[in-house]
């Protein structure tokens, strides 16, 4: 009885060990994973750019996008720097592999940033796919070159199946925490990347000079002296719209006074207006000359939200003089 048990125990612990010591046939470490890989990058690649859009494949380009953004740049970096198949476990080379991905598109982005190459979903596939591509390769030729012994073969799932049995309950839930948490952060980041950006429109108000330039302008005035100057309005909202400009500047008591005040006009989306207005410098106190003075120049949208609020507003200061030099 006593030497059956330490047979038993003998047989079982051979009986566990048995995956390892069978290799598992078809294509050995040098290449099998590095090849689905790269079937994966040219489906993604042949869905994006192919000229037959179907929006029954968005959830096949949404996981491989997934996947290509977040996971397989990684996985072929680790592979390029570490080949040999014992020096991570699966978990950690799965979440070496996320991390590795993650720190890929930041620096490819501020290349992008450095490079003022525009940042779209094309550009960022196609950096994403050459990353992945050039690291598969220097992979496939850095395991080649090791000994047979240590290029393992491919088995998938099996370490991970094996670890997440033995493991406890409470780390098993936190796992399935951060999972669902890194799940849901990369369908968010997905998503904005898929959805277009709406531009933000803006009306263009401005001031030119006697020369018809952003310069110029005049500096010192005297009082009542007369001034002309140009102001510029493209309308950038989409849709027409009213506009009126008024003009403002403090009087001797400090008040606001009216200088002008422009009739309405229309303009088209995108069409511009430049006009020439003439109005007064006011007279100040005999303590305030020599002082420099704001004068305001207030673009008001008529049919807009607020028609009595400025929509856009200038200041230019003057330096205002008794006398006219």
């Amino acid at each position: 009885m006593n030497t059956a048990i330490p047979h038993l125990l003998d047989n079982q612990n051979n009986q566990f060990d048995q995956p390892d010591a069978q290799p598992m046939a078809g294509f050995s470490a040098p290449g099998r994973d590095l090849l689905l890989i790269g079937a994966g990058a040219l489906l993604l690649a042949g869905e994006v750019w192919s000229p037959w859009y179907s929006a029954a494949l968005m959830p096949l380009r949404l996981a491989l996008g997934l996947v290509f953004l977040f996971y397989a740049p990684g996985y072929c970096l680790l592979a390029a720097l570490f080949p040999r198949s014992d020096e991570f476990s699966s978990a950690g080379r799965n979440a070496l592999s996320i991390g590795l991905s993650i720190v890929l598109v930041v620096l490819i982005s501020l290349i992008f940033d450095r490079s003022q190459i525009t940042l779209h979903t094309d550009s960022m596939l196609l950096a994403l796919l050459t990353a992945t591509f050039g690291c598969g390769l220097a992979a496939y030729g850095q395991r080649a070159l090791l000994p047979k012994s240590d290029k393992g073969k491919w088995q998938p799932g099996r370490h991970f199946r094996h670890g997440w049995q033995i493991m406890p309950a409470h780390q098993k839930r936190i796992y399935a925490l951060i999972g669902s948490a890194a799940m849901v952060a990369m369908f968010s980041i997905f998503w904005l990347l898929q959805t277009p950006v709406t531009a933000v429109h803006s009306t263009e108000f401005y001031l030119l000079g006697p020369d018809d330039t952003a310069e110029n302008y005049p500096r010192t005035v005297a009082a009542g002296e007369e001034i002309s100057t140009t102001l510029g309005i493209v309308n950038q909202e989409e849709m027409r719209h009213t506009f009126r400009v008024e003009i403002y500047a403090p009087d001797a008591a400090g008040e606001a006074q009216v200088l002008f005040v422009g009739t309405p006009f229309l303009l088209q989306p995108n069409e511009s207006r430049e006009s020439p207005i003439t109005w007064q410098v006011p007279q100040l106190n005999r303590g305030h000359f020599g002082a420099e003075q704001p004068v305001d120049f207030l673009l008001f949208m008529i049919d807009g939200q607020s028609p009595n609020e400025p929509y856009r507003q200038l200041r230019l200061w003057l330096k205002v003089s008794q006398y006219k030099h």
